[in-house]
């Protein structure tokens, strides 16, 4: 039988197999986030408060996945704040179904917020504690989320006062959608090296595409920064 490690060499072993560990994957987390940000360009909506509420709705949408993209963070949503914005999409039938649809994934997800410390607390003989929300929260959303990607880009694409910025934020729409297909297909292998690339190389899209807009001075004005995506999904 082999012996036991002493003390000081088994502190050093925990040392050594701490620094091998692989760092985080953050892929999907980083392009939740900059998608979210960069689909929150209000500048760009024209004067159709519905267009707005949906452009609300989905840059909500994309910060809580960056939550549920860390294991174990608790997800905010209310409820209430989000059935505001669905009630300004209500001249678009199909926009304001969609918002629906995504509340209802929401606050599924939100339901299941792990307790505090729950994986570090379960152990042996007891079932380890796991967080499982990300997969199917991802996979049912992504129905509601492509027909509120459609109806906002045919929005701006009918809208009078159509440019080259609003072309290019139709293009990034375009990229978000593609993007959230891909991600919903794939989430139970999200941490595998190759989704990881895939994942990371749809963030750097999106950023590039960002840099051919021109800063928006109305998310500048606003008193709280984030907007709906504070009042929402924010704590």
């Amino acid at each position: 039988m082999a012996p036991f490690l002493r003390p000081g060499r088994a502190a050093l072993l925990l040392v050594l197999l701490a620094g091998c560990a692989l760092p985080p994957n953050t892929a999907l987390r980083d392009w939740a986030r900059a998608a979210s940000v960069t689909a929150d360009r209000p500048g760009l909506m024209p004067s159709e408060d519905a267009l707005l509420a949906q452009q609300e709705a989905l840059a909500a949408y994309l910060y809580a996945v960056s939550v549920l993209a860390r294991p174990e963070q608790r997800l905010t949503f209310d409820d209430a704040a989000f059935a505001r914005i669905r009630a300004r999409a209500a001249p678009d039938a199909r926009a304001e179904a969609a918002i629906g649809g995504l509340g209802a994934v929401l606050a599924t997800a939100r339901d299941a917020n792990l307790a505090p410390d729950a994986r570090a607390n379960s152990a042996y003989p007891a079932r380890v504690v796991e967080d499982l929300r990300l997969p199917p929260f991802v996979a049912a959303a992504d129905p509601p989320l492509q027909a509120l990607l459609a109806t906002l880009r045919e929005g701006l694409g009918a809208a009078e006062g159509a440019d080259a910025d609003r072309a290019v934020y139709l293009r990034l729409l375009a990229a978000i959608a593609e993007d959230h297909a891909m991600i919903a297909a794939q989430a139970r292998h999200i941490e595998a090296r190759e989704v990881a690339r895939q994942v990371q190389a749809a963030e750097d899209r999106l950023l590039r595409l960002a840099l051919l807009l021109p800063p928006d001075p109305s998310v500048a004005r606003r008193a709280g920064a984030a907007g709906a995506v504070a009042r929402v999904v924010q704590p």
